[in-house]
């Protein structure tokens, strides 16, 4: 199969403008001929090379800096490598910049139109996918508004919508995916899966691993502008959380002098894990089970789970997360208030945490209680995420609880 993105030695770098260096002064000596003061070149990208075939779900994978974007600016012909060769065979659509594409003194109407002549497409065309674009980015009436009207996220909902439409040979998306609500994310992801199954290839970037992980298929891993690992993309993330963690803590100690031998013995104790596997979490939910009386979750009641889970380095702060989600409309219900409460230390071994859902009015139906384990900034997930199945016995309306409430469900270490 010949791929559809094949990348050979890709090198670019990027003039880097020293402190005190006068502008005005290094256009002189340009003029001039001479050499520039004051001026250094960043590598961005060094040597890259990797191949892409048809119908593949890749992210890039990396740090601020690390030469994601770069990359997918080149794969998309908006900036020149300075060595290297690669080919793109196909269409692409790139969502890289918000409201790349619109003309703000269009109507949502009007762009829609504007966007499939940038893309090759005729108005008539653009006329079968119309009605299915505006159900797609669903933003009522302001579709017949000019966009500089439109909020950050009514731009990408209509960009995404568009996107998605013209059904391109492959679509690259530069953290774009993050927009909106739960229920259009959801949307986004499930159209994704559908045009890869037709056939498209689909590149993306994104610093969330839950999302990483539901859409990819494949990783790839940049550091310092060079490919750390490629492979799939549960292997390729679990290694970058591992060096996050150990990166981490070796600035933390040098910034905290007075935590610097606590600092030390974590990236000591963490760092030789690292190092011999990169499989597997740091942290691993063993299970979760309902530790209430009844089997099922009466009305006017609390609902305990208890989770088990070990830890695979001497010293770890965590931040539990629980949250409750309607398995019929992914309904996301009540979580725990993990951010705002102090992080929860253990040492290495076996634990337990009991969690209390709180007295909900809920409509009858299947819920899912969905944990996982961050560490003590809240940035990094730790661990795989776990789910328990719960029945709710109620046949009535839907909950008044219409919205994702935060803060009202108990979570707290409980002996084994």
């Amino acid at each position: 199969m010949e791929p559809v993105i094949e990348l050979h030695n890709i090198t670019k770098s990027f003039e880097m403008r020293q402190e005190g260096a006068s502008l005005w002064r290094n256009l002189g000596s340009r003029l001039r001929g001479e050499p520039t003061v004051g001026v250094t070149r960043k590598v961005v990208l060094s040597d890259i090379s990797f191949e892409i075939n048809r119908g593949e779900r890749v992210a890039l994978i990396g740090r601020n800096g690390a030469g994601k974007s770069t990359l997918l600016k080149i794969i998309s012909r908006i900036l020149k490598p300075d060595s290297g060769t690669f080919a793109v065979r196909g269409s692409i659509t790139s969502l890289l910049e918000l409201g790349v594409g619109f003309h703000p003194e269009l109507t949502g109407s009007d762009n829609i139109f504007f966007y499939g002549a940038l893309m090759g497409k005729d108005r008539a065309q653009v006329n079968v996918v119309y009605d299915e674009i505006c159900a797609f980015a669903d933003i009522g009436g302001y579709i017949d508004q000019p966009v500089k009207l439109y909020s950050s996220g009514m731009y990408q909902r209509l960009g995404f919508a568009c996107a998605f439409a013209m059904r391109p040979d492959m679509l690259i998306a530069d953290e774009g995916l993050s927009v909106g609500d739960f229920i259009f994310q959801k949307k986004c992801e499930e159209r994704i899966q559908e045009i890869v199954r037709d056939g498209s290839t689909f590149l993306m970037v994104a610093h969330s691993a839950h999302q990483v992980r539901r859409i990819a298929e494949r990783g790839i891993w940049l550091e310092n502008g060079r490919i750390e690992r490629d492979g799939p993309v549960i292997d390729v993330q679990d290694a970058y959380t591992k060096f996050l963690i150990v990166e981490k803590s070796r600035s933390d100690a040098k910034a905290q002098e007075a935590q610097q031998q606590r600092l030390t013995n974590v990236a000591e104790s963490i760092a030789p894990q690292a190092a011999a596997s990169a499989e597997g979490p740091l942290v691993r939910i063993l299970g979760a089970k309902s530790i209430s009386d009844f089997l099922e979750w009466e009305p006017n009641t609390s609902y305990e789970v208890m989770v088990r889970f070990e830890t695979l380095v001497e010293f770890v702060e965590l931040r539990p997360r629980i949250r409750l989600t309607s398995v019929a409309d992914e309904q996301s219900v009540v979580e725990n208030n993990y951010m705002g409460q102090p992080a929860l230390t253990f040492a290495a071994g076996l634990h337990q945490l009991k969690v209390t859902l709180p007295v909900l009015n809920l409509r009858g139906g299947l819920y899912r209680v969905e944990i996982d384990l961050f560490d003590e900034s809240s940035a990094l997930s730790l661990s795989s995420n776990r789910e328990i199945l719960i029945q709710f016995n109620r046949n009535a309306r839907k909950p008044d609880i219409a919205q994702l409430t935060i803060g009202t469900m108990k979570v707290e270490p409980f002996d084994i």
